[in-house]
């Protein structure tokens, strides 16, 4: 049977909402785990990042991750500084803001650091949060690889789906998609942790079938 991926970002130490997600998407057949950035920046960060080392068979750091000091257990520290920036599933890129970041694909949060301080924020990690936006980060998907048809973020706290065609970013409003059959996407996972109206959002991600449902729980 195909696997199926459980897309989370940005949990921000909502340890409830984490659990919420996972039974969810337990209970709809997922098997994997992506963790796309953001468990820090809540009042059970700790929790979380435990439950992510135990549970996640990808994690990835977003900007929250990228700050100087950590005060947590050894073991919590180091697995935060060695979470990576990219991974490649399938046809899709994860990552937490956008293609279009000036962060190698491979860095780690520790090595993101030193980036941040000599390029600041909003290049490492930019918002797509508009057509504009979108396509830029369309554009550097298709530069990334030929192979890549969609790219998976978190970020904006906010679920959406831009299909890339040519020189133009439409915004759909289907939640259960079929990708690359019309053009690349790039597709915002929403929030585990702090999405609209307190409504814990994420993917459910099928890469053999290339297909993608958002869910948004109450």
């Amino acid at each position: 049977m195909p696997e199926t991926w459980a897309l989370l970002s940005d949990i921000h130490g909502n340890l409830p909402a984490l659990r919420r997600a996972l039974d969810y998407a337990r209970a709809e057949g997922a098997s994997r785990i992506a963790f796309l950035g953001d468990v820090l920046g809540g009042p059970e960060e700790e929790a979380c990042c435990r439950l992510l080392m135990a549970e996640a068979d990808i994690a990835l750091f977003g900007n929250r991750e990228v700050r100087a000091k950590l005060d947590f257990p050894p073991d919590v520290t180091d697995w935060l500084r060695e979470l990576r920036a990219t991974y490649t599933l399938g046809q899709a890129l994860l990552c937490h803001s956008s293609p279009a970041s000036a962060l190698p694909p491979d860095i780690s949060a520790r090595d993101a650091l030193v980036l941040k301080r000599k390029q600041g924020f909003h290049s490492l990690f930019p918002f797509i949060q508009g057509a504009p936006s979108a396509l830029a980060a369309g554009h550097a998907l298709a530069a990334a690889a030929d192979s890549l048809r969609t790219a998976f973020f978190g970020h904006t706290h906010r679920q959406a789906v831009w299909l890339i065609r040519g020189d133009a970013a439409e915004r759909s409003r289907e939640t259960d998609i079929r990708l690359g059959e019309e053009a690349p996407a790039v597709i915002g996972l929403g929030a585990v942790g702090q999405g609209p109206q307190n409504r814990v959002e994420f993917g459910l991600y099928h890469p053999v079938e290339a297909r993608v449902r958002l869910v948004s729980l109450p």
